[in-house]
């Protein structure tokens, strides 16, 4: 009978532990999200100055300096590593990126994308992904909350977040392969909230002199989007869309692309939520292997693609075999709504 009451205490107490586990979790699953909505939001406002520290597999962790206004303006610059000595100037209108190996600045239309900007991009966010609160840290001197985005379903890379208790900025970011993998991190070793740099408007636009020496505009970059078939009338090509898509992702926005052939490529953005695919086409039959898709001074993307009539690259945070997958899916595909609808005569 002892035994009996035993058994019984001790089963009760196995039940207790896991329902107390259960709450917990779904506590730590409602912070997440309290804390994760407030970044998507106040913290996306919020001007600062500091150094981070950028860190990949295989690669040396380099530093840049950014200052970063309550309105999206940024200048950034790479202090070491392989991206030593290139800038970004961004003043919400255009961007200057400076190429100090290739001698280039290139110009373009501002085309900023917050982390999470609309309804349905936070939507798709909390769809595919569980935000979770883990721990209470440190980064930069600053108190922070450390939050996991983790996928609903398996195949999907997820992020790990910490975020300043004092204003809901994002002050590191650790970003994983689906099998765990790191792929890369990016930290505040110092920080400045509302630095007196932030309200100098000059300071978020390149040099005058750089950009009469070096500056190369890219005819046909818009901050506009546009949905495939409107892409099929700026670039003036048969744009493929993909079929298919890692699990999780839908079409975000299409923008045409400045090639370096000189015609206009198609850029297209899918998204699930969290995380950003980015696949580039130009069918202007360029020669093969002229990697003319890749923007002036980038080293390579991901997933390159040549065909007879097209090249396509994509860049994205998922395993390079889905980037394949989906270049592959996209060379096949059917031409969006092409040739063009003729114009009426007059």
């Amino acid at each position: 009978m002892k035994l009996r009451a035993v058994a019984v205490a001790l089963a009760l107490a196995a039940l207790g532990a896991v329902t107390w586990r259960y709450h917990q979790a779904r506590m730590d699953q409602d912070l997440g999200r309290r804390i994760l909505a407030q970044s998507l939001t106040a913290g996306e406002h919020v001007a600062l100055e500091g150094t981070q520290i950028v860190e990949a597999p295989g690669q040396p962790a380099g530093r840049a300096h950014i200052v970063q206004t309550a309105d999206g303006r940024m200048r950034l610059e790479y202090l070491s590593g392989l991206r030593e000595g290139a800038k970004i100037w961004d003043d919400g209108r255009k961007t200057w990126r400076w190429y100090p190996r290739k001698k280039v600045l290139a110009i373009s239309a501002c085309r900023r994308r917050a982390t999470v900007l609309d309804g349905r991009r936070t939507g798709l966010l909390l769809q595919n992904f569980v935000p979770r609160w883990l721990r209470e840290d440190l980064v930069a001197g600053q108190r922070v909350d450390v939050i996991d985005v983790r996928p609903r379903q398996p195949g999907a890379a997820w992020k790990r977040l910490w975020i300043s208790k004092a204003n809901h900025a994002i002050l590191a970011t650790s970003t994983f392969a689906p099998d765990g993998q790191t792929i890369s991190r990016v930290r505040f070793e110092n920080v400045l909230f509302q630095p007196a740099k932030a309200v100098d408007a000059a300071g978020f636009r390149a040099p005058v002199d750089l950009v009469r020496r070096y500056g190369r505009a890219q005819p046909g970059d818009s901050p506009s989007t546009f949905s495939p078939r409107e892409l099929v009338d700026v670039v003036d090509f048969p744009v493929r869309v993909p079929s298919y898509l890692p699990p999780g992702y839908s079409w975000e926005a299409g923008y045409p692309f400045p090639c370096s052939c000189g015609q206009q490529a198609a850029r297209m953005q899918f998204t699930d939520g969290l995380n950003t695919i980015v696949l580039l086409e130009c069918g202007h039959k360029c020669s093969p292997g002229s990697q003319c898709v890749l923007p002036p001074g980038s080293s390579h993307l991901v997933a390159r693609l040549d065909t007879r009539n097209m090249a396509l690259a994509a860049t994205g945070d998922v395993r390079p075999a889905e980037l394949m997958r989906m270049l592959r899916s996209a060379a096949v595909a059917a031409p969006v709504a092409y040739p063009k609808n003729p114009r009426p005569l007059r």
